[in-house]
């Protein structure tokens, strides 16, 4: 009974006899059609040859909110060879942000060293007294958390927090600056530029009762 009932229902959909709704094909292919167009020609507007269209461009698709948009503006604006251009898509970028967490890397030679001691105890702590600063990286987690608490598209001055307090930071070009309290309450300054590798990093050098030597940060922009 159950396999006639079944034949006659396909039989019934084939011959038009039950009404069947099903989504338009034609319909769906056309509006992803025409929004990867959309997106498509983000990449056209970032290629313009007039670099001052391209910088309009940008800013126009910043203040459109289209976070796809603007994820493809940027990263094609941050590999640029153009400074201004980089300048505007790293404002876009943390504009958009609340936290990234950043990789900490030590010296080249103590790295080398640090890493061949593979957590034996016995080496680190050698390690520790030569270079008393492993320790804060270590108590750090080899990390380092920034929060983006405001931030000023226009002017490309915003607030961030280091886990302790909060310090203003700034823009110029496609280089953030900052001077920041961290989780341990010792003062940090760090800058971080975008790479062509689509990586925020730049160099870091704490104040530990005695000044650190420069720290490598880094962390993916996307």
């Amino acid at each position: 009974m159950a396999r006639r009932l079944c034949f006659l229902l396909v039989i019934g959909l084939t011959a038009g006899l039950i009404p069947f709704s099903y989504a338009q094909p034609s319909t769906v292919t056309s509006s992803a059609q025409a929004r990867r167009d959309e997106l498509a020609k983000v990449g056209e507007m970032m290629a313009d040859p007039d670099r001052l269209m391209r910088l309009a461009y940008l800013e126009e698709i910043v203040e459109s909110g289209d976070a796809n948009r603007i994820d493809i503006a940027v990263k094609i604006a941050v590999s640029s060879d153009d400074p201004q251009l980089r300048g505007v898509a790293m404002r876009a970028y943390f504009a958009s942000q609340k936290q990234i967490a950043f990789d900490v890397k030590l010296p080249p030679q103590v790295q080398k060293k640090y890493d061949a001691a593979d957590e034996d105890k016995k080496k680190i702590d050698e390690l520790i007294v030569q270079y008393p600063y492993i320790q804060f990286v270590r108590a750090a987690g080899f990390k380092i958390r920034l929060q983006f608490k405001e931030f000023d598209f226009k002017k490309g001055q915003g607030v961030m927090s280091g886990g302790w307090d909060v310090a203003d930071f700034t823009i110029s070009g496609d280089k953030l600056s900052v001077r920041i309290l961290t989780v341990n309450r010792s003062w940090c300054e760090l800058e971080l530029r975008p790479s062509k590798a689509l990586m925020l990093e730049g160099p870091l050098i704490c104040q530990l009762g005695y000044e650190t030597p420069k720290l490598q940060i880094s962390a993916p922009l996307f």
